[in-house]
């Protein structure tokens, strides 16, 4: 029987991640549509640089959000490189640019998702759907999706040199 999801405003979210330095948020449901822009457009950059922000995520120091719900977030400028996010839903979400790299979003749901120029080099995209999503100009370079649904998704000028495709369905238009 699944988890059931905690519940999460965006604030909180923000506060435990980026203030509080928590890194394991696994099975919750944000708030949908958070705009992470807006919530740190409040704080200086000063605020930002010296404040006690804590945004440096590495392969020791992940952010997990295995199985979490993260409808519809919204960020311009999301850095989360090595993020562990099995099962993830991220549908709807507006993450044009957003830094993935040598991340494991094995599982995960883009569905409808806007991710025009995102960074997803050396990641595992194994079972992703990106259906309906927007990833024209993504760097998925060297990025594993084995067996995913892609059906209905803008691949447009995006760099897929040396990925793994094996069992991808949906990309007969692109490639």
């Amino acid at each position: 029987m699944p988890q059931p999801k905690k519940y999460m405003k965006g604030e909180e979210f923000m506060e435990k991640v980026y203030w509080q330095g928590e890194r394991d948020l696994s099975n919750i449901r944000l708030e949908e549509f958070f705009d992470v822009g807006k919530y740190l457009g409040r704080y200086s950059h000063s605020d930002l640089e010296h404040g006690g922000y804590n945004n440096k995520f590495t392969e020791e120091n992940p952010l997990i959000l295995n199985g979490s719900e993260l409808v519809g977030l919204t960020s311009s400028s999301l850095r989360w490189p090595y993020v562990q996010a099995e099962g993830a839903k991220f549908s709807r979400a507006w993450l044009g640019g957003a830094q993935f790299p040598n991340s494991n979003f094995r599982g995960a749901t883009f569905g409808s998702a806007y991710l025009l120029g995102a960074h997803f080099r050396h990641s595992d995209l194994s079972g992703v759907s990106f259906r309906g999503a927007n990833l024209s100009n993504a760097d998925l370079s060297f990025a594993v999706f084995g067996y995913a649904n892609e059906r209905d998704t803008d691949f447009s000028e995006a760099n897929l040199s040396e990925t793994n495709l094996v069992g991808v369905e949906g990309l007969d238009k692109v490639l």
